[in-house]
């Protein structure tokens, strides 16, 4: 009987230990690649879908988080940056910027890191006051420098060139100047946001990165326009975007 009590009291205790050591960050729709970026890392952070919480658990659920992963996915609707005309343009998902939005209000208000993926470097653009180019190939190419942004068969990404600035956290993370990134986007930052300011853009103009304007050390708030999770294995510094991002985390842990 002692025996029984002691291995219960130990199962407990180092289920207890577990789940204080565990990492929780805040997301709406979660995929296998974001997921298997994350624990490249740390094996003991876990994604919440907040497309999936119970409204009435939310503020609860939100206590537990230690940052917030913006993922990539369909685009922004233009009426949250006063462009409903041009929803013809777009494949959106409402529901999703709503969630999204909410919980980069709270993330703000609880400052938390942040970390945004194509998608939702743009979100935290507009959620910053900043506007989007609704279409690159309709609205705001480059026609002295043509790069791909997008597979026009939407079947693999593309493959294009970016400069990182020199006066950017971004550069202090990956301590480089140049490098490749895959890409998988029709739209962009048009209107940068006054309380962000540029990480890295591509030979023709396209802003690729963003980050809190008065530097990282006094906000985490990084984007980026490409899909680290899904190019690590063949630009390896794109480990050293999340490896920094998971420090944050336990700080703010």
């Amino acid at each position: 009987m002692n025996k029984l009590l002691l291995f219960l009291f130990l199962f407990a205790t180092t289920i207890s230990f577990c789940q204080k050591d565990k990492i929780y960050i805040a997301t709406a729709k979660t995929n296998k690649n974001v997921q298997q970026f994350l624990q490249e890392v740390d094996s003991s952070i876990e994604l919440i879908d907040f497309m999936k919480v119970d409204k009435k658990k939310w503020n609860a659920t939100l206590n537990k988080c230690s940052g917030l992963l913006l993922s990539g996915g369909y685009d922004i609707h233009p009426k949250n940056y006063g462009l409903d005309s041009l929803e013809t343009f777009c494949k959106t998902e409402i529901e999703r910027d709503k969630i999204e939005l909410l919980l980069l209000n709270n993330a703000m208000n609880d400052s938390l890191p942040i970390l945004g993926i194509c998608r939702g470097m743009q979100l935290m653009n507009v959620y910053f006051g900043g506007q989007l180019c609704v279409d690159i190939p309709k609205f705001c190419s480059n026609d002295s420098v043509i790069v791909t942004h997008r597979d026009p068969k939407e079947m693999n990404d593309v493959i294009h060139p970016v400069v990182i600035y020199t006066n950017s956290d971004l550069f202090k993370i990956l301590k480089i100047g140049q490098t490749k990134v895959n890409s998988w986007h029709h739209q962009s930052v048009s209107e940068l946001s006054k309380k962000l300011r540029i990480g890295a853009t591509s030979p023709d103009g396209t802003v690729e990165a963003i980050e809190w304007k008065e530097g990282l050390d006094k906000r985490w708030i990084l984007g980026v326009q490409w899909h680290p999770e899904r190019y690590y294995s063949q630009q390896p510094e794109n480990l050293l975007i999340l490896k920094e991002f998971v420090k944050q985390l336990k700080l703010k842990d």
